[in-house]
């Protein structure tokens, strides 16, 4: 009967243990949480492609979102998954369908697959990147 008991307290303690999650695991999801909202409430406009001259380059806030930038206008560039590609060294390879056009559902950035492109003005950039930086302090 002891033993019984002592199983199932054992259980129940790595339950709950594993639901809490790690605190890196918290911030990410509170990182995400943040970005997510500030696309509702600023009801930024989903773009199906953006065209550019230059190299993009990219700011990362998650591996679910990243700011790209084409030499002129940053965007918020959202993943279909989670773009563990981003912390490689190597570079995977890009998937286009057009040298000069980023579409999203279709091509991909770094390897990884683009879920939305949403077009920001520099200082909606600027908030994305604070609110990423105070939910990492948050936790």
């Amino acid at each position: 009967m002891k033993s019984n008991a002592h199983i199932a307290m054992t259980v129940t303690a790595l339950t709950l243990m594993s639901c809490v999650g790690s605190p890196e695991e918290e911030s990410v999801l509170s990182k995400n949480d943040a970005i997510d909202d500030h696309i509702e409430v600023a009801d930024l406009k989903v773009l199906d492609q953006i065209r550019h001259q230059r190299d993009l380059q990219h700011q990362q806030m998650t591996e679910d979102y990243i700011l790209i930038y084409d030499g002129k206008k940053p965007y918020l560039l959202a993943f279909q998954r989670r773009c563990h590609e981003l912390n490689e060294i190597k570079v995977t390879p890009d998937f286009r369908h057009e040298a000069r056009n980023l579409h999203a559902r279709f091509d991909t950035y770094r390897g990884c697959r683009i879920r939305n492109l949403y077009e920001v003005t520099p200082g909606q950039a600027a908030e994305l990147l604070d609110l990423g930086r105070k939910a990492t302090q948050a936790h």
